[in-house]
């Protein structure tokens, strides 16, 4: 996802397509990437974070990292990933 003033891309790493939703406007996203404009954004705000692009891997002002998610059908439990404590995890080599 990239996201600017003028508008949001999106372009799909694994998979055929994917369906989202913008502003109540539904986007098929291929691997090919897809753009909708966003119009209205209102005035740019004097800030220097601003000052350069913003994205995956970055650090917030709070210290938290930025990341991306995209959840699974929640009628299918298998889609879920199971979370799984490194300590409970036996070496069997």
């Amino acid at each position: 996802v990239r996201l600017v003033r003028e508008g949001i891309t999106f372009t799909l790493e694994t998979g055929e397509e994917l369906e989202v939703s913008v502003r109540g406007e539904t986007v098929t996203v291929t691997a090919e990437g897809t753009t909708v404009a966003l119009a209205d954004q209102g005035p740019l705000l004097n800030d220097a974070v601003l000052a350069r692009p913003v994205g995956l891997g970055d650090e917030r002002a709070d210290g938290s990292i930025m990341t991306s998610y995209v959840p699974k059908d929640p009628e299918d439990p298998w889609e879920y990933p199971v979370t799984t404590d490194p300590d409970d995890i036996i070496d069997e080599s």
